[in-house]
């Protein structure tokens, strides 16, 4: 056949394939619609991996299975970034109720004023639990929870509240954490006896208290909530660990500035919600798992990261309460749902786990490699 009617015969096609893929997007701007007014995110990687599989057995020539795949994808891409990008025009942004432990000036309350816009409504709660509990009883939207230090690691209270109440990461703030000693107005360090923190910001300021063995050390539920008990208690003899936000909100005079053991004290909150959001800009994974309580159990679990070149970023155990030394893993590890590695790992590490749960796609924080 001449070269020239072949080619006259695809150009026909292709403005067929143009025609077709014109009247697709004019649908998927209907489902963008919808999936705004159902609060729904806009990747739905079973409907697609569903829909490639269909499409595949209409095929005649199965060799031409993997092209048809690849441009699958390509066609996904393109809708899911179109969906976005009509979403983002006509979002009408309604002020959201964020949740976090604390009183104001707490680090908490500055992650969420970080990660989330200032119109939102931020309300404080006395414990981490009652975050937990109130997205659950859908008090709030979103809760903003401390979950790992890079001077003192995990925060483990936070991390079995994730698993007990079954809820989402949506998104990550990175925090650098500035402790200051801080006392009332006209009271100086040789006034001091006894100094009110949380439990991780004195453990943060080992260095520094250790030159003052004979203060008294209080744990206290939270650093801003210290500073307001010292201002409240009026007492010169009292300070509180706090950030600076704090000594400004409070009153306070700060007495030493910077008084963390490292200068790049970080810490890692992480947005809390109750659905799990998928879109192609996420690029971490969280999940959950147990094993068999035998040899060699947790290493065929493991070994999926490597096999399929995916970066793990962290692990970490937590015990199971209700059975003598088992344990739940968490695991991050960096990739998006739709991402065909990342299935396969996912599907190979589920047949050796007992329990398995993914508990996050989300985008990473912006300090999240520093």
């Amino acid at each position: 056949m001449d070269l020239n009617l072949i080619r006259d015969k695809i150009d026909v096609l292709d403005k067929e394939i143009v025609n077709l893929l014109e009247e697709r997007f004019e649908l998927v701007k209907s489902v963008a619609d919808y999936k705004r007014e159902n609060n729904m995110a806009v990747l739905d990687a079973n409907r697609e991996s569903r829909i490639i599989e269909k499409n595949i057995g209409y095929l005649e020539n199965k060799d031409l299975s993997n092209l048809i795949t690849k441009i699958f994808k390509d066609i996904f891409q393109g809708s899911r970034d179109f969906q976005e990008d009509l979403l983002s025009e006509t979002k009408i942004k309604i002020p959201m109720k964020i949740g976090y432990q604390g009183v104001k000036g707490s680090y908490s309350e500055e992650a969420a004023l970080g990660f989330f816009e200032e119109n939102n409504s931020f309300i404080s709660f006395e414990k981490f639990e009652d975050v937990f509990r109130a997205i659950e009883n859908q008090d709030i939207e979103y809760g903003v929870i401390p979950l790992e230090n890079s001077s003192t690691g995990g925060i483990n209270e936070n991390i079995d509240l994730l698993n007990k109440y079954g809820l989402y990461i949506v998104g990550e703030e990175y925090l650098s954490i500035r402790h200051n000693l801080m006392g009332l107005k006209g009271s100086n360090i040789e006034d001091i006896e006894t100094v009110y923190s949380h439990p991780q910001a004195i453990s943060q300021c080992q260095d520094f208290l250790e030159n003052y063995n004979d203060w008294t050390k209080v744990s206290y539920l939270n650093t801003a909530k210290s500073a307001e008990f010292v201002k409240n208690n009026g007492h010169i003899k009292c300070a509180a660990i706090a950030s600076k936000r704090a000594a400004n909100i409070y009153g306070l005079e700060i007495l030493k500035s910077n008084i963390s053991d490292v200068d790049n004290n970080t810490t890692r909150f992480v947005i809390v919600g109750s659905k799990i959001e998928n879109d192609s800009s996420q690029n971490k994974i969280s999940i959950v798992l147990s094993t068999l309580h035998k040899s060699g159990s947790l290493f065929k679990v493991i070994e999926n990261f490597s096999r399929y070149d995916i970066n793990m970023l962290k692990i970490q155990s937590r015990p199971i309460k209700s059975k003598r030394w088992e344990y739940f893993f968490f695991i991050d590890f960096e990739g998006n749902l739709a991402d065909d590695n990342v299935q396969r790992a996912i599907s190979n590490i589920k047949e050796n786990c007992i329990y398995f749960k993914v508990i996050g796609n989300y985008e990473k924080g912006n300090n999240a490699d520093e």
